[in-house]
């Protein structure tokens, strides 16, 4: 039903409950940063520059260059194979295609913040 494959008709204030272990097993992205971890939707062929976009764009802390994207695959129903590789984000957000990468279900982007952002507040 949460992925549109069943419809249930509703009624005027029927109440509909998602509990946390529907919630955990969704298919979509997790978007992480310093100040942010969320979950968004999946769409077919969603791309870390449409992910970003999604979430609001950058912030100033972030390391706009590079995002680290985690994927896993489930080998034999046994094992959890986990794949890190780095996207070039920027240039991806720039419209560079070969840049951009196409995300599967589960998949982990993670912004990394600017090197020093953490010692501007120290500064007097």
């Amino acid at each position: 039903m949460l992925i549109g494959n069943d419809s249930i008709k509703t009624q005027p204030f029927d109440l509909i409950r998602i509990s946390a272990v529907m919630r955990s097993i969704r298919p979509g992205f997790l978007l992480r940063g310093k100040f942010f971890a969320r979950d968004y939707p999946m769409s077919q062929g969603m791309t870390v520059a449409e992910l970003v976009r999604m979430a609001g764009g950058f912030n100033r802390s972030a390391y706009r260059e590079e995002a680290d994207l985690s994927s896993y695959v489930v080998q034999n129903g046994q094992k959890v194979l986990v794949n890190h590789s780095n996207v070039a984000v920027e240039k991806a957000l720039d419209g560079d295609k070969s840049a951009d990468v196409a995300l599967k279900p589960g998949d982990v982007v993670s912004i990394r913040r600017l090197a020093g952002w953490q010692d501007i507040a120290r500064v007097r």
